[in-house]
């Protein structure tokens, strides 16, 4: 057996200094690398959920209060009932609340690391948070040297301080590999097939799901544009969606783009009314570009008169009206991205009349 040189111990010993302590099971990204989070765990299964699990804490979602909840296996916790569906469905097309950091088909039974949850603080206010690191797919087949593994995050936050039942949920994103199960039609690296949602529903008539939801390849590190590790929502650590809810209902974002999407995209109105809206936000975006706040402020007024139209006809409520209209003022005075552009674009594609 050979034996190492002085010099490169040496050199080992001065990278360690510099690169600083070792902490075992910590994570670089986005992940709230919580002691409390880990508390429990969840026996390694497939399609299982826990019973009930309290959070310490009582929320208001879309005026369901609870202070209990279902941890599923598969990548979010439910409200009313658990949930063992593997292949993710639109998260407004089932009767249960959800809330779904990455909706897929995931297996700790084969492979991976199991599931663990449980309570903690952050920044002094209670905390339950879910932890899926390392985790495998249904049919994952390590004989072949397959080992993609993925590992995200659902933290709630109580913001009691603020109203009885305000809190805040983070999606937390290190590492997405693959993106659903061979039973959702995937192969065996996990690619392809129905793949993951991920986003938040009351069960009926509102809902959100961040954009790439269902699209091949949108949620992969690989993907350098919208890879969920390379974005953010709400804040600047990337990997980290951050959403607000208050006084029952999840505020949308007026920081761009992914803002107004945020609040159209679960509105119960048609595919041409959504591209119609977002049609009259881009007109918005363009003159914003092009420095004309003038023109930009009075592309908000044609933008009000379309969301009070559905107003009218009993489509929207005036609440998320004035959201909209305030979010849109907001635009009006910032600067946006070509990406976000290129989003607007990618989103009026998807939804244009044919």
């Amino acid at each position: 057996m050979k034996r190492p040189s002085l010099w490169f111990l040496s050199v080992m010993l001065v990278g360690l200094y510099l690169a600083g302590p070792l902490v075992v099971g910590s994570h670089a990204g986005a992940i709230r690398d919580l002691p409390g989070f880990t508390n429990n765990t969840f026996a390694a299964n497939d399609d299982g959920s826990t019973g009930l699990v309290p959070m310490g804490f009582t929320v208001n979602l879309f005026g369901l209060s609870f202070s209990n909840l279902y941890v599923n296996n598969n990548g979010n916790v439910t409200i009313t009932n658990s949930l063992g569906t593997y292949t993710p469905f639109p998260l407004t097309s089932n009767s249960i609340a959800i809330i779904a950091p990455f909706f897929a088909d995931v297996d700790t039974g084969e492979g991976g690391s199991p599931v663990t949850y449980g309570t903690d603080t952050i920044n002094g206010h209670p905390a339950f948070g879910v932890d899926w690191i390392n985790v495998d797919f249904f049919g994952e087949n390590e004989s072949l040297g397959h080992t993609n593994r993925n590992s995200f995050q659902l933290v709630i936050i109580d913001r009691s301080d603020i109203a009885a039942g305000d809190f805040d949920f983070e999606f937390n994103y290190d590492q997405i590999q693959w993106e659903a199960g061979t039973a959702s039609g995937s192969n065996t690296n996990g690619l392809g097939g129905d793949s993951a949602r991920a986003g938040y529903s009351n069960g009926s008539n509102t809902s959100y799901e961040i954009s790439g939801s269902a699209i091949n390849g949108a949620f992969l590190d690989s993907n350098s544009v919208t890879g969920l590790v390379h974005r953010s929502f709400n804040s600047s650590v990337p990997g980290r969606f951050v959403f607000q809810a208050r006084g029952g209902t999840v505020l949308g974002a007026c920081s761009g783009i992914e803002g107004f999407e945020a609040q159209i995209s679960g509105l119960s109105i048609s595919r041409s009314q959504k591209w119609t809206l977002y049609r009259s936000i881009s007109i918005v975006n363009k003159a914003v570009q092009r420095r004309n706040f003038y023109a930009a402020r009075k592309d908000c007024g044609v933008f009000d008169r379309k969301v009070q139209a559905l107003v009218r006809m009993g489509l929207m409520d005036q609440s998320t009206a004035d959201s909209l209209v305030s979010c849109c003022a907001t635009l009006a005075s910032s600067t946006p991205t070509s990406s976000e552009e290129t989003r607007l674009k990618a989103l009026k594609g998807r939804l244009a009349p044919r």
